[in-house]
This record gives C-alpha cells, structure tokens and sequence, in this order.
C-alpha cells in the first residue's frame, strides 16, 4: 500500500492524481505491477499494490555473489518489455532505476521483476508532440 496525502491540493492537482490513478488501473503487463484498488479516507489516497514478496533487484543484485550474463539478460529483457509497453502507450516512467523493479517472489531462483512506484513521476508524452511531456 501507498499512501498520498490529499490535503491541501488544489482542484487541479487532485484532478490530476485522479487522471493518474485511472491510467494506472488500465496498465496490464506482466512486467509492471498493478495497481489493484484505490481508497480514499479522510486527508490520504492509499493506492492499493500487488504484493512483490520477492524484494528489489538492486538487493538482490548486492547479495548474490554469482549473477550470471543469462540471469542479467532475462533481467533486462523483462525491464525493457515493461518499458515499451509504457512507451506504446505514451507513458514514460520518469524514475527507472534497480530499486523500481522487485522480484515477483522471495524464491531465490525466480526472475520474474515487475516495475513498480510510478508515483507522481510518470508523464503522458503528448501525441504529436514527440519531445514535450506533461503530468498525467
């Protein structure tokens, strides 16, 4: 879960974060970590996560001793998956980086990684405009 304090947002900001939201409950890939329900109580939006039990790759990268040039490869080939599926669709992370992809699951010899914390750093590159980005 993710927490956003709404307090104190203008009306565009929060239109804004709602755009945001819906385009993050239309994402599926099996690269990127869904984003399941959103609820809003009191001063905070608490955005609702898949659960990644299997930690950050740059974690894992600092821990193993042996990281293999096959194990790297199938890493990279699922971050750039999840990369052009956000780029066909417009959508530019803004904040890639190894602690922005966990392991699906805590089992060591598993390497399925998911892109995660969009936050507020995505940008919708406007159609037609190829080098102008704007919030979502």
């Amino acid at each position: 879960m993710k927490d956003f304090k709404v307090a104190g947002l203008n009306t565009l900001q929060r239109q804004q974060l709602g755009k945001e939201v819906e385009v993050f409950l239309a994402l599926d890939h099996p690269h990127i970590a869904r984003l399941l329900a959103v609820y809003e109580f009191g001063d905070y939006l608490a955005l609702i996560m898949e659960h990644m039990e299997g930690g950050e790759l740059y974690d894992r990268l600092k821990e193993r001793t042996n990281f293999t040039e096959d194990d790297a490869a199938t890493a990279v080939w699922q971050m750039l998956l999840a990369l052009n599926y956000l780029h066909s669709h417009r959508i530019v992370h803004a904040d890639i980086k190894l602690e922005n992809f966990l392991f699906e699951s805590d089992r060591k010899e598993s390497l399925h990684v998911k892109l995660i914390d969009f936050g507020l750093s995505a940008k919708y590159c406007v159609k037609g405009l190829p080098k102008r980005m704007t919030s979502l």
